[in-house]
């Protein structure tokens, strides 16, 4: 029996929209790897560096690139962003591995062990068919929308993240410098200490430190396991902060942690009373320039 006009006509049009789906979304694909962003600059394997940065906003605003290298006379490059966990910076830092040469140091910012990973790794969901590991990722935490962007390629640029890398196209993202600095009234509308909860990390994380720590060890790079600056009235405030650091110990082993959260008491230097501003990271640039020219230091100690 012949097939009906119609029917002809919806399976031409399927063909041609899978097929043209296909092809926008592998240009799309080959305009995200030229990005300037740090991800495209990842898995495109242009992101050599002595110093690898891993951490969340508050490791991409405390150190900026540009400001490290002239302070330690090493080249940087911050793999950190908004959100991400440090379970997300696990597999960031093995496929930077397989796409990079080995940096001489990795840095760990340590406050990223306290988010979740579901709200931030739909940003790299674009990346996925360049990494395995990704996809793994993705499968654990985003399993329905990893399967639909299998299905419809364009899917997998539904996130700010591809927004940002075509903002990204002609200019470099490194430098994260935030102008602002907080208010007296922002300041003094702070709890009183003692009342500010923090969260705990999740098992996943506290994993992440560990296999960071050794894979860094494993491929001979040191490791620096840093917790940057808080604002002092918020890092007075904190309760359960030294349980965090307790956990984050038992899993760095001998690897000191070098813990600068209340090495500002210049209210002057923050952003927010998580993040630094401009003068801040510069500050703490010339803080960290020891840290990172040194060799790795034997056994374990708690750096204030």
């Amino acid at each position: 029996m012949p097939t009906s006009r119609p029917v002809r006509i919806a399976v031409m049009f399927l063909v041609i929209f899978f097929i043209g789906e296909e092809a926008l979304a592998f240009l799309l694909d080959v305009a995200v790897l030229r990005s300037r962003i740090r991800y495209s600059l990842l898995y495109s394997g242009d992101a050599a560096t002595d110093v690898l940065i891993l951490g969340d906003s508050r490791a991409a605003v405390a150190f900026d690139p540009i400001r490290l290298e002239q302070a330690a006379g090493l080249t940087a490059f911050n793999l950190s962003h908004n959100h991400m966990s440090t379970d997300i910076m696990a597999v960031l830092f093995r496929d930077y591995l397989e796409h990079n040469t080995a940096p001489k140091v990795v840095v760990l910012e340590l406050s990223s062990t306290l988010l979740d990973p579901e709200h931030s790794i739909q940003g790299l969901r674009m990346y996925a068919r360049h990494s395995k590991r990704l996809g793994a990722l993705l499968e654990q935490y985003e399993p329905l929308n990893l399967r639909i962007s299998r299905i419809f390629r364009l899917f997998a640029f539904n996130s700010e993240m591809f927004l940002r890398a075509l903002y990204f196209l002609d200019r470099d993202d490194q430098g994260w410098c935030r102008g602002e600095t907080m208010s007296r009234a922002s300041i003094d509308a702070l709890k009183a200490p003692g009342e500010m909860k923090l969260g705990q990390p999740t098992e996943a994380s506290l994993q992440a430190v560990a296999e960071i720590v050794a894979l860094a060890r494993e491929q001979g790079i040191r490791c620096v396991l840093v917790i940057t600056p808080f604002l002092p009235q918020y890092r007075e405030s904190i309760v359960g902060y030294g349980k965090w650091v307790d956990r984050l110990r038992e899993v760095a082993g001998d690897e000191l942690i070098y813990d600068y959260s209340a090495a500002f008491a210049d209210e002057s230097l923050f952003a927010d009373k998580w993040h630094l501003n401009c003068r801040g990271s510069s500050e703490f640039a010339d803080l960290m320039q020891g840290v990172l020219r040194v060799e790795r230091p034997q056994g374990s100690a708690h750096a204030q």
